[in-house]
């Protein structure tokens, strides 16, 4: 095999390896893509809890009964003074709100059920 020869096989390793690394460059963008689009997904804050936000705390917890039936589960003082307070409603919505005579919401979803330490 002479320098020809040679050079065409370099050649075409070099082509094989072109193309194998634009697929991983084109595989490594789809995946930091996603990942950014699930940091910001789980960065959003639930529309409920933007509804909600921060507000007079006798305020917040009609809302949460009138809009989603949710009860007070749990009260608690926090080392600070403040209280923490948990809504739960039948259907699993659940609030978590933090404050004192003014509260905001800091936490809501809708999987959650009572399980009395079991």
């Amino acid at each position: 095999m002479g320098m020809e020869g040679l050079d065409e096989v370099l050649a075409e390793l070099l082509e094989e390896w072109a193309r194998r690394a634009r697929r991983w460059l084109i595989v490594a963008g789809i995946l930091i893509v996603l990942c950014l689009a699930m940091i910001v997904a789980l960065s959003i804050r639930p529309a409920r809890s933007a509804q909600l936000s921060c507000g007079p705390l006798p305020v917040l917890l009609k809302q949460l009964v009138d809009r989603y039936h949710e009860f007070v589960v749990m009260t608690a003082n926090n080392a600070d003074g403040g209280q923490v307070l948990v809504t739960l409603s039948d259907a699993g919505t659940f609030t978590v709100l933090l404050g004192d005579g003014k509260a905001c919401v800091i936490l809501a979803g809708d999987k959650a059920e009572l399980n009395n330490g079991i």
